[in-house]
């Protein structure tokens, strides 16, 4: 269930969220009501959590949520991903040995770069399975699941070639048919990327 996109939980939790003379009172109106064995007007007296992957900052409902609490993004950067993952390594997970997770974080760090979008913690559960499944064909299974961005890649890799910066520009130019200014953008964001701090 999407929280963000039901209505009768977003009032719910508008109630929830909204103080008035020192209550949150939730009022609900409808006949199906969610929570069937609470009255349908309370005192809301808790505290509510709410993680989510990815939200829509555009829509109305969300906005009105996020207005009314602590709002906070998680952003990482490629190497704080990679720390956090070796520590998640260290913490037993079924049908793994600390070996097996080792092995895990290692493939990862073989397959992937700052150029790796949405590189997760599903990613490291991922890379358990296909070792446990097939470990001969554990690195290209995991490969098959990356969602690279290849144009990033592209400058990621001529970055690190020995050639000079016009011959990098050129060679970028050929290849996408865009022009320097996108180069140099794309070259500044690898850039910061590189330059993060763990």
């Amino acid at each position: 269930m999407n929280v963000m996109n039901d209505e009768k939980i977003i009032n719910i939790l508008k109630g929830a969220l909204r103080e008035n003379n020192g209550k949150r009172i939730v009022e609900m109106h409808t006949i199906e009501r969610i929570l069937q064995e609470t009255p349908k007007r309370f005192n809301f007296t808790g505290h509510i959590i709410i993680i989510a992957n990815k939200i829509n900052l555009k829509s109305e409902n969300v906005l009105a949520i996020k207005d009314r609490t602590h709002y906070e993004e998680l952003d990482f950067s490629y190497k704080e991903m990679l720390k956090i993952m070796s520590n998640i390594i260290k913490t037993d997970f079924p049908n793994t040995t600390f070996d097996l997770r080792k092995k895990a974080l290692e493939l990862i760090k073989e397959t992937t770069d700052i150029t790796t979008n949405e590189l997760n913690f599903s990613t490291l559960i991922r890379a358990f399975d296909y070792l446990n499944y097939n470990p001969k064909q554990a690195k290209e299974l995991l490969i098959s699941t990356l969602n690279i961005d290849e144009e990033n890649k592209f400058v990621y890799e001529l970055m690190k070639s020995n050639e000079d910066i016009e011959t990098q520009v050129i060679k970028y130019k050929l290849e996408t048919a865009k022009s320097r200014s996108s180069f140099y953008r794309i070259k500044q964001q690898i850039n910061k990327e590189l330059k993060q701090k763990i």
